[in-house]
């Protein structure tokens, strides 16, 4: 990389980290910044995972839930970062950043990587396409005044800089199957680019199993587009790519849906679409300039799309028509769909560009810089609303240090996987810094979320000891956490009957003695 793009770079990782340095500087004696800015919820679910693996385990087990699965190979990645964090004696939630910061640059380095294999040439053109997409969202800042949420504030996998301040897993996605298009036109041998097929496969199987379905269908379409030129080698990659994701993405089929309690989440891990006027403004102006590009190549140029337009316009049709399927995961379909639609964009405006007189080329790169203001203006009002929400110290991103004292202690002194009752929000937080589970906590990986929420509402209402009794044996729970959210609940009467094994000044943990 040139010293512009390092320097770039530079400035991308410290956007990157900023809202998370000022929440860490802005913490005090009673609260603790968690971490997290997009989907706390989720947050801590990947570093209840971390933790798993930093206790030593390599089968992944629900932490939010009751009822244990059986042995499952899920989950791969976080878990190995746990073992990692283990071993480079790093706490869990700085191992989750340090992955997502060396995520990022990977991110960064593919996309440039992504242009090129494009044909964008190093210059003007190339620059702004690469600020937008590293940057960049569309214009949600505009459908905002509909009261409802755009899409380019809060669907993070499929906008590179949303990905890249969300987790370590989805800019290593778009990384990916960027590459998977990257490789078509590499000079590496034959050999060699088939076993970065096959391990690329293995990767998105184990960290983003939809994406598969998304790199099938663009490896497949380059069959066709190439059946007269490169035919023998175009199998190959796919059929590579086939070997190193379909073994694993059978396993989890026949793992999940052969065990009642993974079946169970499963059935509840729904991530709707935006509908789509949302969808349409979150994507533009890009989305809408390629249909109106489009038009006009077709009614008033006679030059067919090229191979690489072909290509990204069958992702962006591929990707609209699996968004609206009538699946439970239909929004994991738009991972790194901001990729095509920019790039398909500026492919299609390449060809009208006037670039003859220095005159329209000042107007031109005058339109082109309103274009990159327009598009970072979301994810300026995401970090600002970031900012905003840490200042006020936000329930959702921060924690208090009395519950973090208590989960350690719970971690050094309790079980691996032994079961805490909590609060309906303290359980959230427990699995992510301690090794034990909680009876509820998540709103896919608790089982029955619905039923057990109003059954663990019951329990510290306080109203009835019989029932508190019934539900403790039924649950299987071996401690009771009792902190400020607990206790602006209820206390239930069976917590006399229980020796309290840990307190600080907000918290107390008891012991349930299983034979009382």
């Amino acid at each position: 990389m040139t010293k512009k793009r390092i320097f770039l770079l530079m400035i991308w990782l410290a956007i990157l980290s900023f809202p998370f340095a000022y929440g860490y500087l802005h913490q005090n004696k009673d609260l603790i910044f968690g971490g997290f800015l997009l989907n706390p919820i989720d947050g801590n679910s990947y570093l209840a995972k971390i933790q798993q693996g930093y206790a030593g385990n390599w089968f992944f087990q629900l932490p939010y839930s009751f009822e244990l699965n059986s042995k499952a190979i899920l989950f791969v990645f976080y878990i190995i970062i746990g073992h990692i964090s283990r071993i480079i004696g790093v706490v869990p939630i700085i191992a989750f950043h340090i992955f997502r910061l060396l995520s990022a640059i990977f991110l960064f380095y593919s996309l440039l990587q992504f242009l090129n294999f494009l044909g964008f040439k190093k210059g003007f053109l190339n620059n702004v396409i690469f600020i937008i997409l590293i940057f960049g969202g569309g214009l949600g800042w505009l459908y905002v005044i509909s009261g409802d949420i755009p899409a380019d504030f809060w669907v993070s996998e499929a906008f590179p800089f949303l990905s890249s301040i969300s987790n370590p897993h989805f800019p290593l996605t778009i990384s990916l199957i960027c590459w998977t298009l990257i490789l078509t036109k590499t000079n590496y041998s034959k050999k060699n680019i088939q076993f970065i097929y096959l391990l690329i496969g293995i990767i998105l199987a184990n960290i983003s199993p939809f994406s598969i379905l998304i790199v099938g269908v663009l490896l497949f379409s380059i069959i066709i587009l190439n059946w007269n030129i490169d035919r023998k080698n175009s199998l190959l990659n796919i059929l590579f790519f086939s070997l190193g994701s379909f073994p694993f993405i059978l396993y989890q089929f026949i793992v999940v849906n052969g065990d009642p309690v993974l079946a169970g989440w499963n059935a509840q891990n729904i991530t709707p679409a935006p509908n789509l006027i949302n969808f349409i403004f979150s994507f533009s102006p890009f989305l809408a300039g390629i249909i109106f590009l489009l038009f006009k190549r077709i009614t008033q140029v006679s030059k067919k799309l090229s191979s690489d337009e072909t290509v990204l316009l069958i992702w962006v049709i591929t990707g609209i028509f699996l968004l609206y399927l009538p699946l439970n995961l239909q929004r994991r379909f738009l991972v790194g769909y901001y990729i095509p639609v920019v790039t398909l964009f500026f492919l299609l405006l390449s060809d009208v560009l006037p670039v003859v007189e220095n005159k329209i080329k000042m107007k031109v790169k005058t339109g082109l810089l309103a274009i990159i203001l327009f598009s970072i203006l979301s994810n300026v009002f995401v970090l600002y609303g970031a900012t905003m929400t840490i200042s006020s110290f936000s329930d959702s991103l921060y924690v208090s240090r009395d519950l973090i004292s208590a989960s350690k202690w719970i971690k050094n002194n309790c079980e691996t996987n032994s079961l805490v009752l909590a609060g309906l929000d303290t359980g959230l937080l427990i699995p992510s810094y301690s090794f034990s589970r909680t009876v509820f906590g998540h709103p896919f990986e608790t089982i029955n979320y619905t039923k057990t929420e109003t059954a663990v509402s019951d329990f510290w209402s306080g109203n009835n000891e019989n029932v508190e009794r019934l539900l403790l044996k039924k649950w299987n729970v071996d401690y009771i956490y009792y902190g400020v959210e607990e206790k602006s609940l209820g206390k239930p009467k069976v917590l006399e009957k229980f020796p309290i094994i840990y307190q600080n000044l907000s918290v107390q943990i008891y012991k349930v003695l299983k034979n009382e």
